[in-house]
């Protein structure tokens, strides 16, 4: 029954079969150690009779389980950070460094164009709006109907809303 449980097991998952080496048979040992260093787990059974088996938990370098702190985009490093040497970029000559300077300069005056552009247009849209206002006001004067009140009693008589529509001139 025991092999039989050991035998299923090894088709089940991935471990090793190893033949035990010669070891006495007057002992009758139980599952043994975990070996915490190498971080593989042996069992030994019976005597000599049983076979050893040997389960690898160690994860192959192309199968890395999830990282202890839970960051899986972190990469593992294969340098300490003191060993890796960045070398310097070629330095552009003082040619480049010039064309460089006066294509930020061509571009910082077409943006100042631009913007100043948008200030006219935006000052000659208020412009126009004062003046449509004020024609607006002027037209309403024009088509009003006049009625001089010449009676002031009839002021005292008139309600609060047809006060308010009486203006002054």
């Amino acid at each position: 029954m025991k092999k039989d449980g050991v035998l299923e097991l090894l088709r089940s998952s991935r471990l090793k079969l190893t033949l035990p080496d010669a070891e006495p048979s007057d002992s009758h040992t139980r599952p043994t150690s975990m070996d915490t260093d190498s971080n593989t787990l042996s069992t030994v059974a019976n005597s000599d009779a049983a076979p050893r088996v040997v389960a690898d938990v160690r994860a192959t370098s192309g199968n890395r389980g999830v990282p202890k702190s839970g960051r899986i985009w972190k990469r593992v490093r294969s340098q300490r950070f003191s060993q890796i040497r960045n070398d310097k970029p070629d330095s552009t000559t003082w040619q480049d460094k010039l064309n460089k300077k006066s294509n930020h300069k061509a571009i910082k005056s077409f943006a100042q164009e631009l913007k100043e552009e948008k200030l006219e247009r935006q000052k000659a849209e208020r412009e126009r709006i004062a003046e449509n206002k004020k024609r607006k006001l002027e037209n309403e004067k024009k088509n009003e109907i006049v009625v001089p009140i010449k009676n002031v009693a009839k002021l005292k008589r008139m309600r609060k809303k047809q006060l308010r529509s009486i203006q002054k001139r």
